[in-house]
């Protein structure tokens, strides 16, 4: 077997496995003892495989046992942060729903404070309309009755003054 030249061809395949990912790379070289197809001078057609593995046991020097104890480790920090966003879900999903109950609430509030501002304002202006007259009429009254009780002092005071001065002589 020789090296392979600047002449050759490379082809570089992939196959996806369980396992780690191994590379394939063939050659095939139509000079020499290697012959592409099955016509020609030789005893038919070679081709030479290169499989490199690029696994964890290759990778930076790492050993397969560390490997697989960061890969227990990742999977226990993403089902530990899968967790915790749970949790945070529920606990967003409870405070979206509270707010929703406290919104209806208010909403229903607000309508019975609307309901009893318009029946408070009716009874009162209703009130207000039957006796307004009458209300009136009082005021009134009493406004005269004090315009004549003052009246009637100021003729009392005077009345005194000139019996005073009628004893006096």
């Amino acid at each position: 077997m020789s090296k392979p030249d600047s002449a050759s061809e490379y082809e570089i395949q992939y196959r996806s496995t369980i396992q780690p990912r191994t590379a394939v790379r063939s050659q095939s070289r139509q000079s020499g003892n290697y012959v592409s197809g099955g016509t020609g001078g030789g005893g038919g057609g070679r081709v030479l495989k290169m499989v490199t593995e690029m696994g964890s046991a290759t990778i930076g020097g790492i050993s397969p046992a560390l490997s697989a104890n960061a890969a227990k480790s990742f999977l226990e920090a993403t089902d530990k942060e899968k967790k915790e966003l749970q949790g945070l879900n529920d606990r967003l999903g409870n405070y979206i729903d509270r707010v929703k109950r406290l919104e209806e609430q208010n909403r229903k509030l607000v309508a019975d404070l609307d309901e009893l501002r318009g029946k408070w304002g009716k009874d009162t202006s209703e009130i207000k309309i039957k006796y307004s007259e009458s209300l009136s009429t009082a005021r009134k009254d009493i406004d005269d009755s004090a315009r004549r009780k003052a009246e009637i002092d100021v003729k009392v005071a005077r009345l005194r003054d000139d019996l005073a001065e009628y004893r006096n002589r």
